[in-house]
C-alpha cells in the first residue's frame, strides 16, 4: 500500500514519530533497517507472564501487536504478554535477534 501512495510504511513512521518525541534518535536514523518479526513467547521466556511495560524492550523496538488466539490485542503498558501469544515487533534487524530470545525462541 505504501509503495502505491508513494508513502512511508505505517509502522515505520509511527516509530519514528514517537521516538522523535522521546528525542531517542535523529529522525534520520530510525529508519534504516527495520523489520516487523513474529515470535511465539514460550513457556518459562523472558516474555511470558510479564506486562509489556515491564519488559526492557530493545532499543528503538515497538510491539504492534499480540495475537492469543483468534483474538488480536493492541498492546499498551499494562498489557499482559502469555506463552502462547504471537507478538509481532517492529525492531531494527540488528536487534530481531534479541526479540526471538525473549520470547524463548530458539536461533
Amino acid at each position: 500500500v505504501a509503495d502505491l501512495a508513494k508513502s512511508r510504511p505505517i509502522y515505520e513512521e509511527l516509530l519514528n514519530r514517537i521516538l522523535a518525541k522521546k528525542g531517542t534518535l535523529p529522525m534520520r536514523d530510525i529508519t534504516k533497517s527495520r523489520m516487523v518479526t513474529e515470535s511465539v513467547v514460550c513457556i518459562g521466556s523472558l516474555l511470558d507472564n510479564k506486562k509489556v511495560k515491564d519488559v526492557e524492550w530493545p532499543p528503538q523496538c515497538l510491539l504492534i501487536s499480540i495475537k492469543r488466539g483468534d483474538i488480536e490485542i493492541v498492546p499498551q503498558g499494562d498489557t499482559l504478554i502469555l506463552a502462547g501469544d504471537f507478538i509481532y515487533v517492529l525492531v531494527g534487524k540488528e536487534h530481531a535477534s534479541i526479540v526471538r530470545e525473549y520470547a524463548g525462541e530458539q536461533s
